[in-house]
């Protein structure tokens, strides 16, 4: 009775919002008989859609943006790797973030308050069962409920320069791309050569852009590098030791005319980044005999290519095409254990027609370790490749089948084949 009463009312109770909502635009000379329509019929059949979309106007009107998602994902090592009995495994994320704009609440114009909330749990596929070094699935990490960033950012200029500060994810804004972003490996996000301050730790930083025009810009930061996401940060951030992390990226953004079409949408970045820290060096020890040494400092220089080579007709404002990436990294071979990453791949946006929302995509990384640990270790190189699927399903919920290969887990270890699927759900 109660399964049969939501599936009469659910839809009327859609019907009605988006009627009530589609009147109100009729008072303004908005509304035509086929726009009610069409929204009537996309709406019924989507009634979270329906249900969200008053609130998520009437919060954007005063500058409020509320943000509610959960992942889950079911991955499996198949073959190789460290382990494959029991390697189905579970990891779910929720994410929950509040973004409040100054000039819409009446207050001063180009800030923005934000904070976001993170809990994740699960298992950890990489440690357990694959034993590689760049983690097939970037949602892992240590199970814990944490404030991942809390920011307060400044516009000035007409947007051309732009100020943050607060608890930061680095990544957030360095060494990211256009066409990288749906992977779930970890090494399209960034290089693991960088000893980058992001997921799943957090800290107390100031980031600088400057943006003097369209296809130029500039950016610095400096960041606490004791940062944790379990700590909120203050302990870290204003007591010794003093370790810092400084990083800074120029960037081009052009649009290039390629295959016959014009104004594809590009970004290369060039960056550099350095570490305060006290870092373990590579040595031979003699079984133990000799003492351990360690050195002050460490450093990494990153590129990044992002390109779209193909756009589809009538889309020229949005992704919707094929899109490249390329990158490279490197690091000094006496304190780190990965020294140089190759990555690159494709991603599509819209792949299928009346798919415009569906996104698919393959990508090759290769790393090649230290030199000395070749030598003390056996250890030499690893690469992943990854092909996945992301199918919209509703405007609030995807699947994305994924498959990776990992040749050498670890630089050494038995060849691993990793499939599983995400579910994403957005509120």
């Amino acid at each position: 009775m109660l399964s049969t009463s939501r599936r009469i009312f659910g839809p009327a109770l859609a019907l009605l919002m988006v009627a009530g909502r589609l009147l109100a635009d009729n008072a303004e000379g908005e509304l035509t008989q086929s726009k009610l329509a069409d929204e009537v019929a996309e709406d019924t059949l989507d009634p979270v859609a329906a249900l969200r979309q008053p609130l998520t106007d009437a919060l954007g009107n005063h500058g409020v943006a509320l943000e509610l998602s959960y992942s889950a994902d079911f991955f499996t090592n198949a073959r190789g790797g460290l382990n494959t009995t029991s390697a189905f495994q579970f990891r779910g994320l929720l994410d929950f973030s509040l973004t409040l704009e100054t000039e819409p609440l009446g207050l001063w114009n180009g800030g923005a308050f934000f904070v976001n909330f993170i809990e994740n749990h699960g298992v950890d596929i990489t440690e357990r069962y694959v034993g590689d070094l760049q983690a097939v699935n970037n949602a892992d990490a240590p199970n814990e409920a944490r404030v991942y960033e809390a920011w307060y950012e400044q516009l000035l200029f007409d947007g051309r320069l732009r100020v943050k500060a607060g608890k930061l994810d680095v990544n957030g804004d360095f060494a990211a791309g256009l066409y990288r972003d749906e992977f779930i490996h970890s090494s399209p996000g960034f290089s693991p050569t960088i000893p980058m301050i992001t997921w799943p730790d957090t800290a107390w930083g100031v980031a600088l852009f400057i943006e003097p025009t369209e296809w130029l810009y500039l950016g610095a930061g400096v960041y606490d590098a004791l940062g944790a996401s379990k700590r909120f940060g203050l302990d870290t951030a204003l007591h010794t030791p003093d370790e810092s992390f400084t990083i800074f990226e120029l960037g081009l953004r052009p649009r290039l005319a390629l295959f016959g079409q014009s104004g594809l949408p590009g970004q290369y970045a060039i960056g550099g980044v350095y570490h305060s820290g006290v870092w373990p060096i590579f040595l031979d020890d003699l079984g133990g005999r000799l003492p351990a040494r360690f050195e002050t400092g460490n450093a990494s220089v990153y590129v990044t290519l992002d390109q779209m080579l193909f756009r589809e007709e009538g889309t020229e404002d949005s992704k919707q095409g094929l899109g490249a990436f390329f990158q490279f990294a490197w690091a000094p071979s006496d304190r780190n254990e990965i020294t140089q990453h190759y990555g690159g791949g494709f991603q599509y946006y819209g792949p299928l027609p009346t798919r415009d929302d569906d996104v698919c995509g393959v990508g090759v990384h290769h790393v090649n370790l230290s030199h000395k640990v070749q030598a003390l270790e056996q250890r030499y190189s690893e690469t992943a490749i990854e092909v996945f699927y992301k199918a919209q399903v509703t405007e609030w919920m995807s699947i994305k089948p994924d498959v990776q290969y990992v040749v050498n887990p670890g630089g050494a270890g038995r060849d691993a084949l990793v499939a599983g699927v995400r579910l994403e759900f957005g509120f």
